[in-house]
């Protein structure tokens, strides 16, 4: 990816793994009734991973493990989060909210009780997966920094 910024090909990169991640876990089958992973996790990540790298790597001094790291651990929680919310919003414009009885849930139980119980769940069984692959796409882009 030459002539693109450090951040820009962070987030690529970091989206390449959200999509194969996504696509995994879309295939597994106790997700895939219901859980469409393989589109609202590179959403999420890409423009999380956006707004993040501008955040912390103001310079090309702040590129050390230690902000990479903390930038791994906050982008895991927002991805998560983000990605819960993305499917939430998919959730009520399907129409799957409503239950075999006609009930609907309501929209406290949707964008706030589900997309926070979701996040928390996924990063205590998947978490560690999602901070490996931004330390990856990190450590990828710090050493194929581009020099200006």
């Amino acid at each position: 990816m030459k002539g693109k910024s450090d951040r820009t090909r962070y987030s690529v990169y970091s989206t390449f793994l959200a999509l194969i991640l996504g696509t995994y876990f879309y295939s597994v089958p106790i997700a895939a009734e219901q859980m469409h992973f393989f589109y609202s996790l590179p959403i999420a990540t890409y423009f999380c991973a956006q707004l993040g790298w501008k955040l912390v790597m103001k310079s090309k001094e702040s590129y050390s493990f230690g902000n990479i790291a903390a930038l791994s651990l906050i982008l895991t929680v927002a991805v998560a989060y983000l990605n819960w919310m993305i499917l939430a919003i998919e959730r009520r414009l399907t129409r799957d909210h409503i239950d075999y009885d006609g009930i609907s849930e309501s929209i406290m139980t949707t964008f706030v009780y589900f997309p926070l119980f979701q996040t928390y769940l996924s990063l205590i069984l998947v978490g560690y997966v999602g901070v490996i692959l931004f330390v990856l796409s990190g450590f990828f882009v710090i050493k194929t920094k581009q020099l200006k």
